[in-house]
């Protein structure tokens, strides 16, 4: 069945991607150009699919407007986003002047896909997720994006042995960087703010980045943690203080490498409690935020280090003078 908005082109004409078909496969929706641009005089004439819902889908799932079923377990069920592209270069295939798709010397390809999908393509893993892919330099379609929903760690899933449904996902990037772009915000609840990458919590949560030699999310590959801990807000800006924590080849802690207070800006070098005791009888050092000045007026910069010994005077910086 075809439905225009417009005059439409005929099914015969139309692109119908890389496995075209010559039948009518399914439904089409057509439209055309014939209402002109959306800049206040032209019309409507872009062909749609209204779907109105005024349920939720709790116990029956009654809100679903479109259901997807994937009947093998080596299906994918994606929505896809074709393009023109010239054959002889991969160079986009539309006219200059008209806009219009070139016409020869074009093949459309899908240049995006998003959707589910359940065992792999080589029939090697379980990949089990949703997955956003976009073509690379040579048209093959790659996930960008994903989030699972199996536990993608376990070696041993197999096809009739893998628990659907995950309580806490992986959502994961594969030949991507992922960069927020910063921007002043100058308007509404959050003026003044700038966007930003955030990782929020509570007082009594661990707020942490981890550098680990796996994108899973066993803990087995940490290797280093950047955190703000739990340290116990008590007022005066105490608490939430900043650690870098060193981990063992197990992924296990072994330690604080670096501490600051947050209230004061100390840095501590080892493990917090390096700051309540003497430097001489610990593996720790502490420095203070601020540059120190001679009492007789010399102007050179002093060390924070709080031992005078020798071996603390040997670490100052060049041109500085051990308080």
């Amino acid at each position: 069945m075809t439905t225009a908005g417009g005059t439409s082109a005929t099914y015969a004409n139309l692109p119908k991607g890389i496995a075209g078909r010559s039948e009518n496969a399914g439904l089409i929706i057509g439209s055309s150009y014939t209402g002109g641009d959306d800049d206040g005089t032209g019309t409507d004439s872009t062909g749609r699919l209204n779907l109105y819902s005024y349920q939720r889908a709790n116990v029956g799932s009654f809100g679903e407007n479109i259901r997807h079923f994937l009947m093998r377990s080596d299906a994918k069920t994606m929505q896809a986003f074709y393009i023109p592209v010239q054959t002889s270069n991969k160079k986009g295939g539309y006219n200059a002047t008209s806009r219009d798709p070139l016409a020869s010397g074009i093949a459309w390809k899908p240049a995006v896909w998003q959707g589910a999908h359940y065992e792999a393509n080589d029939h090697g893993s379980i990949h089990g997720h949703w997955e956003l892919e976009v073509a690379d330099s040579t048209g093959a379609l790659q996930g960008r994006l994903e989030i699972p929903f199996v536990d993608q760690s376990k070696l041993s899933n197999g096809t009739d042995t893998t628990t659907i449904g995950i309580d806490y996902t992986n959502i994961r990037t594969n030949q991507a960087d992922f960069s927020v772009r910063a921007q002043n915000i100058t308007t509404g609840d959050y003026a003044g703010q700038t966007t930003c990458l955030r990782v929020g919590g509570g007082n009594d949560k661990v707020k942490e980045i981890r550098l680990s030699i796996s994108s899973d999310m066993l803990a087995s590959g940490d290797r280093w943690k950047i955190r703000a801990n739990t340290d116990t807000e008590s007022g005066s800006n105490a608490g939430t203080n900043f650690q870098l924590i060193r981990c063992a080849d197990d992924g296990t802690q072994l330690g604080t490498a670096l501490f600051v207070e947050r209230s004061d800006g100390q840095i501590t070098n080892g493990a917090p409690s390096a700051r309540k005791r003497s430097l001489g009888g610990c593996m720790g050092h502490v420095w203070g935020p601020r540059l120190l000045r001679s009492a007789l007026g010399d102007d050179r910069p002093r060390c924070g280090l709080r031992q005078p010994d020798v071996w603390h005077r040997r670490a100052c910086l060049p041109g500085q003078r051990h308080r």
